[in-house]
């Protein structure tokens, strides 16, 4: 995951200077969108326990930014951040709205790695109000789905959480 930032981080970098030389034509035009998409949602991240007020501020340019560029799938993953970021101020109602367009998005992309993910954060909303039904529910199709794809880190991660 380290190596995934890092090279992510240089891809930004190296847009930066095409652009600043002029050279900004021979690549593709959002990539320089994205790449600031990229920057926002590190940034977030790194915000995410120490300050959350900043990173909304970060999450929220993430959201604009994949709205300009019109990428639904970053759009999906701007409204899990958010949703994250609401579930951390304790704003449930908030960080479920997020999460539910979230879901929406990526079935629609048939997505079912960001689907899965972004329902176990909303499994975690339930847990945290002591909805345990639909907490458990949502557990399982996620256990079911981590499961299948032999992810044994998530599976432990699931099960550590019903137990």
């Amino acid at each position: 995951m380290e190596q995934y930032h890092i090279l992510r981080r240089l891809q930004y970098l190296l847009t930066l200077l095409l652009l600043s030389i002029g050279l900004l034509h021979a690549v593709n035009p959002d990539s320089l969108t994205v790449a600031r998409w990229n920057e926002n949602s590190i940034l977030q991240g790194k915000l995410l326990y120490s300050d959350t007020d900043s990173a909304f501020i970060y999450a929220r340019r993430c959201l604009n930014i994949a709205n300009r560029v019109g990428s639904e799938i970053l759009i999906g993953k701007s409204h899990t951040q958010l949703g994250v970021l609401h579930f951390w101020k304790q704003n449930f109602d908030s960080a479920l709205v997020s999460y539910n367009k979230s879901i929406r998005l990526f079935r629609s992309l048939n997505d079912t790695g960001n689907t899965i993910r972004t329902k176990a954060n909303k499994a975690n909303v339930f847990m945290y109000t002591r909805d345990f039904d639909s907490a458990v529910v949502i557990y399982l199709e996620v256990l079911d789905y981590f499961n299948s794809k032999n992810d044994t880190m998530n599976q432990a991660n699931v099960n550590g959480t019903l137990g």
